[in-house]
């Protein structure tokens, strides 16, 4: 998924200022929810969903709609990006084996 992303960044690379922001804007108001309520399934379930509307229709929308596949990378960078540190922040507190956290961390 990361390749495709980075692929899609490299491709517009005037946008990419816009495509941080909204990922870290999503990245942040998720997290912060996830503390507060104390639940980071919920938003994870919440966010992932979006990665894959963003990414089908990536694949799905034919090259002649460019307006329909520049906010279908917005899904899928605010659906990866939303999802991914709540993952790993998730992982690593319910495994205690050290050597089970960093296979989890470099993946």
């Amino acid at each position: 998924m990361y390749v495709l992303l980075l692929h899609l960044v490299l491709v517009c690379q005037d946008t990419l200022t816009f495509f941080q922001v909204s990922a870290a804007i999503l990245s942040i108001i998720i997290g912060w929810l996830s503390d507060r309520y104390k639940n980071r399934g919920i938003p994870i379930m919440c966010t992932v969903p979006l990665g894959i509307a963003g990414f089908f229709m990536l694949a799905l929308v034919p090259e002649n709609r460019p307006a329909v596949k520049y906010g279908a990378m917005y899904l899928a960078a605010a659906g990866i990006y939303g999802f991914q540190p709540l993952w790993l922040a998730w992982v690593c507190n319910t495994k205690y084996i050290l050597s089970i956290i960093s296979t989890v961390l470099a993946y």
